[in-house]
């Protein structure tokens, strides 16, 4: 039996906590570009950006890294939006990137977020690019 830990700080807006973590495994749930205000830019490479670093601050709240992500997925409202959106990505995710998948949605929770991020994280991985 595996134990799993559950974290809701800051608490979200729905009724799922932010990761879920266990010792090999960090789950990040749909992550936004919000500040501690609850505000965010109406920019999508803004959001973006402040996303990953939500990300990142998730991470490390459970004891891992954006260098340790292996699955991401992003979730964009507008495919004009994705061009700016992975310069971003290319720019802060370390390489080699994770495996990734990318949806197009009609809208996400908050009607103002352009973008959204998943993510796992295994504790210990060392990605190689091999090609």
């Amino acid at each position: 039996m595996s134990e799993w830990f559950t974290r809701r700080s800051p608490e979200p807006p729905h009724p799922f906590p932010h990761s879920i973590a266990s010792d090999e495994w960090v789950i990040v749930s749909g992550v936004g570009a919000h500040d501690a205000d609850g505000e965010l830019s109406e920019d999508a490479a803004e959001q973006a950006r402040a996303a990953i670093g939500n990300l990142a601050a998730v991470l490390e709240r459970s004891g891992s890294h954006l260098g340790e992500l292996v699955w991401f997925r992003p979730y964009v409202t507008r495919r004009e939006h994705i061009p700016a959106v992975d310069r971003v990505l290319r720019e802060l995710l370390p390489e080699p990137r994770p495996a990734s998948g990318a949806l197009t949605v009609v809208e996400l929770a908050d009607p103002r977020m352009k973008v959204e991020f998943e993510a796992w994280a295994h504790r210990g991985a060392r990605l190689t690019q091999l090609d």
